[in-house]
């Protein structure tokens, strides 16, 4: 049992994707290893019930530097994003640990403040370093707005990192290439793995959530958030233009949005031709909700690329969920790899007509495929962290 420093920004009881993935991880690693986990203070005193760091986690957790107000808050971590990563000032204030206390480091992104602070931790200690990514960091195609000097000092922090660390985690074949080529002389192939999320099939019945369907009704539910180029407008179209063709397809289905959705995306709620559901969800309600939909949505953001390097959590949720799923994503990727191994439909974000032949595959054929019964048990959680397990043990 190894004594393992982990950092991570994000931790339980916060609900959002990357704090969820911590939790899950934690709740299998805690059995394999001892954790102390590094990560931000004020997230401790809120957000999902359900999700409690397991005890025997030592938390060291400690805030950047505050303001009296929320607002002079967001101010001040908004100016640090347009130099800097946006969490830095949390970073910055390293705790004080001895080398002897630990046997490896292990730190998760995003942000990429938990390898800088991660960094620091290293140079004092020069323990064995894991760095694990759930997205590409200074590559990251969706990070557009970031200004030069922001872009280069992610550049900066990063290639420390890819220096530094003895082993790198990635959750895609994709971005682990992102890496490969951005690094040709970091030998990155050689001292990295391809760990893909994860989920406990024990979750999905812990909570038992009200989802809105009704009696002859299909709901087809979409889980998460709509922002930036995550738009729904691709499903929006799609409806419509099923529904200019034949409207008795759509008599009897539903459409859930579970999650937020940016102000900018209101107004398309009003020409959808079925009746949409809006909602939140606890993360384990999220999962009995899935269970009890009759069919999910995977709605990615599109790339210019054609190939999607990205894995939401929520699509291995899905997968655990064995509902039917149509994939609005792209058609090259690990996402449309996985869907299609469960036998499921996928059509690219901008292909219109695609996403409506799919929606009607899953109107008229929903089921589970003796294939996505197989998929899901390749990603249960005991599975993949106690891959991850094997790897700090190594170290």
């Amino acid at each position: 049992m190894k004594r393992v420093l982990m950092v991570s920004y994000f931790a339980p009881p916060t609900l959002n994707a990357e704090a969820i993935l911590v939790w899950k991880t934690l709740r299998v690693l805690s059995q394999l290893h001892r954790i102390t986990l590094v990560t931000n203070a004020p997230q401790c005193k809120q957000g999902d019930p359900d999700m409690r760091i397991p005890p025997g986690v030592d938390v060291r957790a400690h805030g950047g530097v505050t303001f009296r107000s929320a607002f002079a808050n967001k101010v001040a971590e908004r100016l640090t994003g347009k130099l800097d990563d946006e969490n830095l000032l949390w970073a910055l204030r390293v705790p004080q640990v001895k080398k002897g206390d630990f046997d490896v480091l292990y730190s998760r992104s995003h942000p990429g403040a938990s390898h800088i602070l991660a960094a620091s931790l290293w140079k004092r200690t020069q323990l064995p370093w894991i760095a694990q990514f759930s997205d590409p960091w200074s590559a990251n195609p969706y990070h557009s707005h970031h200004t030069i000097i922001r872009k280069l000092r992610d550049q900066e922090h990063e290639r420390f990192v890819i220096a530094h660390a003895d082993q790198l985690i990635f959750p895609t074949v994709e971005i682990q290439e992102i890496y490969e080529k951005a690094y040709p002389l970091q030998a990155i192939n050689a001292r990295s793995v391809v760990l893909p999320h994860h989920v406990s099939e024990e979750l999905y019945s812990v909570r038992n959530a009200s989802v809105p369907t009704e009696a002859g009704k299909m709901l087809l539910s979409y889980f998460g958030d709509f922002y930036g180029l995550r738009s729904p407008a691709p499903l929006f179209d799609a409806l419509r233009h099923i529904h200019a063709r034949n409207p008795d397809k759509l008599a009897r289905v539903e459409i859930g949005l579970f999650g937020n959705l940016e102000k900018k995306f209101v107004p398309l709620l009003e020409q959808v031709p079925v009746r949409i559901h809006r909602g939140r969800y606890t993360y384990l309600e999220s999962l009995s909700a899935m269970r009890k939909s009759h069919g999910l949505l995977l709605i990615d953001a599109p790339n210019d690329t054609g190939v999607n390097s990205f894995l939401a959590s929520k699509l291995i949720d899905y997968i655990g969920a064995k509902r039917p799923i149509l994939g609005v994503t792209e058609e090259r990727g690990t996402a449309a790899n996985f869907l299609r191994q469960g036998g499921q439909y996928v059509a690219a974000p901008r292909a219109v007509d695609k996403i409506a032949y799919g929606l009607e595959q899953l109107i008229d054929s929903a089921k589970v495929t003796a294939r996505m019964e197989r998929l899901a048990a390749a990603f249960t959680s005991e599975r993949i962290v106690g891959e991850l397990a094997q790897w700090l043990d190594k170290q």
